[in-house]
């Protein structure tokens, strides 16, 4: 009886009652198989007529759904995947909903790195959502997160909804290829050849592997080692040669301002220092590891 209202709402121009009572449907029976909630936001989502600014609400309602669910977010993630576009189909085919798909495993992974707490680097079994169910062989849902942050759509689903990092990274590297290349040629020609996704999946990759491994090398949980292989594994399958080469550029300079850095530490600040010098080994071990793997 619902889903018939709902669908005579769909029909007129009321998404936005539509979108407010599927939240609260779903808010109060939970789990219960009588009412699909992901189905009405879809359907939202990819609604011809459908309210821009309902649009936006309803694919911000996915990753709010995907922060409260805590270590359960594959639940979500295995209705989402079917949500993803074909990698080879155009990018003016694209739907809202592929779009939306696209761009939360970014916004997520972004905000779960941020919120992190440092002292949960390295713990094992992992606090991470992403990590914190992985047992044994069952790693499938690694090829999953790095197939799907590496999709060939990826590029144009943040431009098209308009991702604040990836705009902002967007932006930084145009303002540095309008530098004149009389003056730094070399400099000019390697900023052409950054993309602003490239920065952003070297640093997710970068950061699980530190959530991984932690700051102490030596003291990595052995069930750690297999995931963070597979992990780079699924980077070297998913990744061309120009990215795995940036890569490796990027993580390269990270080690090295984390040894600018640490020249600057007074050696009174062992801590601190230590902490710094650790960092750099995490970064060091993650080049080495890439580097053999990617040949």
């Amino acid at each position: 009886m619902i889903q018939d209202f709902l669908h005579e709402l769909m029909r007129g121009k009321h998404q936005d009652v539509v979108l407010a009572i599927v939240l609260n449907v779903v808010e109060q029976l939970q789990s219960a198989s009588q009412f699909d909630g992901m189905y009405w936001i879809k359907e939202l989502l990819d609604n011809k007529k459908g309210i821009p600014e309902v649009k936006q609400r309803a694919c911000n309602t996915l990753f709010e759904q995907a922060i409260q669910s805590g270590l359960r977010v594959y639940e979500l993630l295995d209705t989402l995947k079917t949500w993803l576009p074909d990698r080879d189909l155009k990018h003016d085919k694209y739907s809202f909903s592929h779009k939306c798909a696209l761009k939360f495993i970014i916004d997520y992974a972004m905000t779960t790195i941020k919120n992190f707490k440092a002292a949960d680097y390295g713990v094992w079994p992992s606090k991470y959502p992403l990590f914190a169910n992985l047992k044994g062989n069952e790693l499938t849902p690694i090829d999953l997160l790095i197939f799907w942050v590496f999709h060939p759509g990826m590029t144009y689903a943040l431009e098209q909804l308009g991702d604040k990092t990836y705009h902002q990274l967007s932006d930084q590297l145009s303002q540095l290829k309008e530098l004149d290349d009389s003056t730094n040629a070399t400099h000019v020609k390697i900023v052409n050849d950054v993309k602003a996704i490239n920065i952003i999946l070297a640093d997710l990759v970068e950061m699980w592997f530190k959530m991984l491994h932690g700051f102490e090398t030596k003291s990595t949980h052995p069930e750690v080692l297999p995931i963070s292989e597979r992990l780079l594994q699924q980077v070297v399958l998913n990744s061309d040669r120009s990215q795995r080469t940036f890569f490796l550029r990027r993580w390269w300079l990270r080690q090295g301002l984390f040894t600018n850095e640490i020249r600057q530490i007074p050696i009174a600040e062992r801590a601190k220092r230590q902490r710094f010098i650790n960092e750099r080994k995490v970064i060091l071990e993650l080049h080495k590891k890439f580097k053999a793997l990617a040949k």
